[in-house]
C-alpha cells in the first residue's frame, strides 16, 4: 500500500499547481452490509478553473484514494488480520490490492464554487469486489450431520410418517442462521467465523465454496431485528440464537451454545443453507 500511495502521491505532486490542499477537505466512508459496498463521499478543495476538464476525474480519484487509504488499510478482514497486515506480509495480495484500487470508478462529480464533491463505490463482493482478492481458506471443511441418536435436544419434533406412524426426534430444517450479538462489542469483518461453545469451528470460509462466498459474502450485518435483510438472506425460518461471546484478536468471531450448535447441524438441508451464506448477525450500530 505504501508503494501505491507513493505512486498516487507522485501523480498528485505533478499537478500541485492545479489545486491547493486544504484541511477543510472532508471524506466520509460508510459500509452497507446488505449490498456489500463501501460508499465514499469526498469534498475536495480544487482550483477547478486551472484544471483541464479531461483531467478533473483522474485527479479527483487519485486524491480521494490517497486520502482514504489509511482508513481502508484499517478495515478488518478476519479475527487476526486487517488489510494492513496482508499488505505487509503478502506481496501477491499487495500487488492485487493496488490493481483493485486503480480499477475503482469515480461516481458523479458536483462542481461547487470552492471545490468538487464526488463519490466512489468500493465493492466488497462479486467479481470485481475486494473479497475476490483476499487470500482465504475457501471450502476446506464439510459438515458432519449428527445422527438422531447422538444428541437429544428440543430441535426435534414429532413428525407424521406414512399417515399412520409418528417418528419422534425428527431434526428441524432451518433456512439459515440469525445471531443476536447486540450485547457484545463485535467488529464487522469480511471473513468472520462462528464457533461452538466447545471451540469447534461451525461456520466460516472453510465451509463455503469460493465462488459462492465471493458472490454472496459470508454474513450480512444488520442493526435491528426488523431489518428486511434478515428475511431476504436468512429465510423465513432461521435458527435464532444469541451469541455467548466474541473470539479472536479483532473480536470478529462469535461463539454460540452447544445446544444451538446441535440444532444447527442436525439437518442436512440446514447445512446446505449455511453453505449458501444464509447467515445474518444483529449487532450494535
Amino acid at each position: 500500500m505504501k508503494r501505491l500511495a507513493l505512486i498516487i502521491l507522485i501523480v498528485i505532486q505533478s499537478n500541485l499547481t492545479t489545486y491547493t490542499p486544504n484541511l477543510n477537505e472532508k471524506y466520509t466512508l460508510k459500509t452497507n452490509w446488505s449490498s456489500f459496498k463501501m460508499v465514499v463521499w469526498g469534498f475536495l478543495r480544487l482550483q477547478i478553473h486551472s484544471i483541464p476538464r479531461k483531467e478533473i476525474r483522474t485527479i479527483t480519484k487519485e486524491k480521494m484514494l490517497l486520502s482514504i487509504s489509511s482508513h481502508l488499510e484499517n478495515s478488518v478482514i478476519s479475527d487476526d488480520a486487517k488489510i494492513r497486515d496482508l499488505l505487509n506480509h503478502n506481496m501477491t495480495f499487495a500487488q492485487q490490492y493496488s490493481t483493485f484500487l486503480q480499477s475503482l470508478e469515480l461516481g458523479s462529480i458536483f462542481f461547487q464554487f470552492d471545490g468538487i464533491k464526488s463519490n466512489m463505490i468500493i465493492p466488497l463482493r462479486g467479481k470485481t469486489g475486494l473479497l475476490g482478492f483476499l487470500p482465504a481458506p475457501w471450502s476446506q471443511e464439510d459438515y458432519q450431520i449428527l445422527e438422531e441418536s447422538s444428541e437429544l435436544t428440543n430441535a426435534y419434533y414429532n413428525k407424521k410418517v406414512r399417515g399412520e406412524f409418528y417418528r419422534s426426534l425428527a431434526p428441524v430444517s432451518y433456512t439459515g442462521l440469525l445471531i443476536d450479538a447486540t450485547q457484545l462489542i463485535l467488529k464487522e469483518a469480511l471473513l468472520p467465523r462462528i464457533y461452538s461453545q466447545d471451540g469447534r469451528l461451525i461456520y466460516g470460509p472453510e465451509f463455503v465454496q469460493r465462488r459462492v462466498g465471493i458472490q454472496r459474502g459470508l454474513v450480512s450485518y444488520v442493526y435491528n431485528s426488523k431489518d428486511v435483510e434478515i428475511n431476504r438472506r436468512a429465510g423465513k425460518h432461521p435458527l435464532m440464537t444469541a451469541a455467548l461471546t466474541t473470539k479472536g484478536k479483532n473480536s470478529t468471531n462469535l461463539v454460540i451454545s452447544l445446544e444451538d450448535t446441535t440444532k444447527l447441524l442436525d439437518h442436512k438441508q440446514t447445512a446446505i443453507n449455511l453453505k449458501k451464506c444464509r447467515v445474518v448477525i444483529i449487532k450494535k450500530p
